[in-house]
């Protein structure tokens, strides 16, 4: 629910956007239904499920180490056994669990969390502003530059400051370096 709010306090006073997040995400965060939306392998986060998902994917016949791994997930996620007719509605369903089900959740939380700002009005009134809010990866446009634009850095001035002027600086110069340098996109 933080998250929903973060994300629309963040666009609401120009901040960056949540990029990424998968097209059948958005479809169900908006409100569609986990069956019409549509998924691609690669909307799947977990490369280790991805593996076993793309080898139903295909009509080659499986070895019995890897549909014994395939089953035993089909099992995990109560799914029946796989025959060669159920194939491919093992492999859909397996991808929208993969995909969808395992963060229900938190998507219900993010919408909730949303709702609480002017955005979500926004975004069920005016599809056209999702791409704005949730664009699309490789779409983003964090990078140092525009983070150090954003950022409120603290003025000499401040009489409330907890530590002297030099810490303050020191401190921002620091964090000025750790941002222009790009290691801040290894903790995003």
């Amino acid at each position: 629910m933080v998250a929903g709010r973060m994300l629309g306090h963040s666009f609401l006073h120009g901040g960056p956007s949540l990029s990424g997040l998968s097209p059948a995400v958005v479809h169900v965060l908006l409100g569609g239904s986990p069956e019409t939306a549509t998924l691609t392998l690669e909307d799947c986060p977990d490369l280790d499920i991805r593996e076993m998902i793309r080898l139903l994917g295909g009509e080659s016949t499986l070895s019995e180490k890897d549909a014994a791994s395939v089953q035993e997930l089909a099992y995990a996620w109560d799914l029946p056994s796989i025959t060669e007719t159920n194939r491919r509605w093992i492999f859909e369903k397996l991808l929208i669990h993969a995909v969808i089900g395992r963060v229900t959740r938190q998507i219900k939380q993010l919408r909730r969390g949303l709702k609480e700002t002017p955005m979500w009005t926004v975004l069920t009134q005016r599809p056209d502003t999702v791409d704005r809010l949730l664009p699309k990866e490789g779409s983003g446009n964090i990078n140092p530059e525009v983070l150090l634009q954003r950022i409120t850095w603290p003025c000499e001035d401040d009489e409330d400051a907890d530590y002297s002027v030099a810490t303050i600086c020191c401190i921002t110069g620091y964090l000025r370096q750790f941002i222009a340098h790009g290691r801040f996109t290894q903790c995003i």
